[in-house]
């Protein structure tokens, strides 16, 4: 499957946080086929444990412990670009507003990472963040960008997400 750049703002989305109850009730009431149509893209998943800090401005030196997971899906985030954004090829993930991808976490930087899209996935690269950014547990270098596909784990800071295809998404989503 190709990597493309969607464009964000779409239904049922609050910033870069997606809806989880319309998600749900879209997978219920729709076919897989119809679901990838109107939700195309990657999304960020993150599982129910550690929630963020939506008052830090500050990014915050904190010690990486792996969040403990469960199936519960807790927030949904689209790989998109904002609207208005510079650098049409890149998308922004971080700590400030006016990122792409926003992750409102003190452990995470205003300006954390990028991705860029790639054929086979994405491009993910580290800007220098205070606590880093980490694939499969394995910390990127600053700067150097490293490819990451769907299933991946991703880690900003203490937020840890898994990389999900929108079929994926359905399939932990569908209730039949």
């Amino acid at each position: 499957m190709t990597a493309t750049l969607a464009q964000g703002n779409h239904v049922g989305q609050r910033g870069s946080v997606w809806d989880k109850r319309g998600l749900v009730e879209a997978a219920g009431k729709s076919t897989l086929r119809e679901f990838l149509v109107r939700f195309r893209g990657y999304y960020l998943v993150s599982f129910q444990g550690r929630a963020a800090d939506p008052a830090s401005f500050r990014t915050s030196k904190m010690r990486i412990q792996r969040p403990s997971r469960n199936s519960t899906v807790e927030e949904i985030r689209k790989i998109a670009k904002a609207p208005g954004n510079p650098y049409k090829d890149r998308i922004s993930v971080g700590r400030a507003q006016n990122c792409d991808v926003v992750i409102r976490d003190p452990s995470v930087s205003k300006l954390h990472a990028h991705f860029r899209a790639r054929p086979e996935g994405f491009d993910l690269t580290d800007l220098e963040s205070k606590n880093h950014t980490l694939v499969n547990g394995e910390r990127l270098s600053p700067g150097a960008a490293g490819t990451v596909t769907d299933g991946d784990i991703l880690q900003f800071g203490a937020i840890e997400v898994q990389l999900a295809a929108a079929e994926a998404l359905y399939r932990w989503l569908h209730v039949p």
